[in-house]
């Protein structure tokens, strides 16, 4: 994968040392982050680079809905939560109002990068709160509490395992609000986690196909657009994961509005808050 003009091998083992040189000589909040976790030597350097693509398209989206009033980004199964961490840094306050870091798992060391994030942006990770939660738990919340079913959330997730995908996307379509998720392990179950009422994404034996996961991502759209999203489909470099396929989908009367903005925005793109 080229990044910056290098040729870089992505792998699970932890940014380095070695791999200072990536990141040396830019000023941009995501390579000065990753040179100083370089010096922890224990962020795994494909975790780092799929956060890094992944929220630089939730950026650009989240950059064109409308402002009548900021939006919470919720990053679901968000392990670390380096990728809410970005959208904080890069996106304005007055258009992204907090980031919720939603998980029940905490992952070791994951204090390191919140230090880290705070000691850089204290404006940005005053923006970023943990719940820890699993997502059937927290739908609750949001169907229940009278303050959070007032809210307008971004919903995320970031190799969200089967049937994590569809939970995220239903509940989103349900409120009638924009989703993005990067699939994996299609049409996994997983009992116990997700909301009674939904059902496998497909009834039927779907082993034959020569790539399930594809095949899963357009059932998926096609559910979207059924409900009446307006949808697209992004890939980030296959080097970084194979499950590399980005799913977007807004509500479909959205659209005169977010065309209307887009020239706008053109000149938010590279603005970061550090």
């Amino acid at each position: 994968m080229l990044y910056r003009g290098y040729d870089v091998r992505v792998t699970r083992q932890p940014l380095g040392d070695g791999q200072r040189r990536f990141f040396e000589g830019s000023e941009s909040f995501s390579d000065r982050l990753a040179l100083r976790l370089c010096d922890r030597h224990y962020f795994p350097k494909k975790e780092f680079f799929e956060a890094l693509y992944f929220s630089r398209y939730a950026q650009r989206r989240l950059k064109r809905l409308d402002k009548e009033q900021p939006w919470v980004a919720l990053d679901i199964a968000c392990g670390h939560g380096l990728i809410g961490m970005l959208l904080a840094a890069y996106v304005r306050a007055d258009r992204l109002g907090e980031v919720w870091l939603i998980d029940p798992f905490v992952p070791e060391r994951s204090g390191e990068l919140e230090e880290i994030f705070a000691e850089m942006s204290p404006h940005s990770a005053a923006r970023v709160k943990r719940i820890p939660m699993r997502l059937g738990a927290w739908i609750d919340r949001v169907q229940d509490e009278p303050d959070l079913t007032e809210r307008r959330f971004f919903w995320m997730g970031c190799h969200a395992c089967g049937e994590l995908s569809d939970a995220i996307m239903a509940i989103a379509i349900a409120r009638r609000e924009p989703f993005l998720v990067m699939p994996c392990c299609p049409n996994r179950r997983w009992k116990g986690t997700w909301p009674r009422d939904l059902s496998r994404p497909v009834e039927a034996d779907l082993s034959s196909l020569p790539d399930l996961g594809t095949a899963m991502d357009l059932t998926r759209l096609g559910r979207a657009q059924a409900a009446g999203y307006r949808t697209f489909l992004r890939t980030i470099d296959a080097e970084i994961s194979p499950h590399n396929r980005i799913l977007y989908g807004e509500p479909a009367e959205w659209e005169k509005k977010t065309e209307a903005s887009g020239d706008s925005e053109k000149k938010e793109e590279n603005e970061g808050e550090d």
